[in-house]
This record gives C-alpha cells, structure tokens and sequence, in this order.
C-alpha cells in the first residue's frame, strides 16, 4: 500500500480491526511460494465438509517461469488432496506479458495436474472486470458460485 493511497490505507485500517476483532483468533504464516505447497499440506490438512480456497495478487508474475512450473507442480498435489474442494485463484498478469490487464485465473486439480480457466480480466483494483467465456473440465464446468 503506498503511503499516498489513502483510500487504500483507509480499507487496510479497516480490515486491520477486523481480523483483530474477530472472535476465532486467526493465523498469519509467512511462507515464500516455493514452500506454500508443502506449508499447506502440512499445516492444512483436508477435513471432512471443508474446503480450500488459495489466493494470491501480483506476486507469481515475478517468479521465474521454472519456480511458477515448481508451485504448479506444487499446488496440483495440494489440490488433489482435497479431492475437488480445493481451488487456486491467481489475479495476476498473464505469463511474458509486459503490460495489460491483469487475469483472474482458477486453478483445480485434475488427475494430478492443474485445469485452468482464466475467469476474468481487469486492472489492479477493480472495480469492474471482464467475464471471459467459461469452459468445461475434466471436472465438470469451471464456476464460481
């Protein structure tokens, strides 16, 4: 968050009391990409009626494309574990690409890999995005409920 962003810093103040708020005290863990697959499947375990969602923003596009196919890899075992229940979002900027929007990509597992749909494009921050056509998996259809 830049320091003139105000706006920003003000949903950041916000989301601050929030979590520190809330009755459940929540974790924070600090992990870097490469170890997020195995910090997930050690520290979150699938569990019966629950499911997985994992995000990230502006991050993987800095990744070299090696250490983005290592967290595919990575993240096809997390998902598989959680048999269909697990997703991977990703708002980031299309692999190569200098410029543009940035794409709102979901990732499952599908017999030990990774399908990905690519959901929408926008620009950091949203406001609106624009809804890219949704396709069928292995699956079933790619949705977002």
């Amino acid at each position: 968050v830049w320091a003139d962003d105000l706006p920003r810093l003000a949903r950041l103040d916000r989301a601050i009391e929030v979590f520190l708020g809330m009755k459940q005290t929540p974790r924070l863990a600090r992990c870097t990409f490469a170890d997020a697959p195995d910090w997930l499947l050690e520290n979150l375990p699938p569990a019966p009626r629950e499911g997985l969602l994992v995000f990230n923003s502006i991050g993987t596009v800095y990744l070299a494309d090696e250490d983005y196919a290592g967290l595919r890899r990575g993240m096809a075992r997390v998902l598989s574990a959680w048999q269909g229940r697990g997703v991977w979002v990703e708002y980031e900027r299309a692999r190569g690409a200098a410029g543009g929007p940035l794409e709102l990509a979901l990732h499952r597992a599908a017999g030990g890999r990774l399908e990905t749909n690519v959901m929408a494009s926008g620009p950091p921050c949203p406001e609106q995005m624009r809804l890219h056509a949704v396709r069928e998996s292995t699956q079933g259809v790619f949705a977002v409920r």
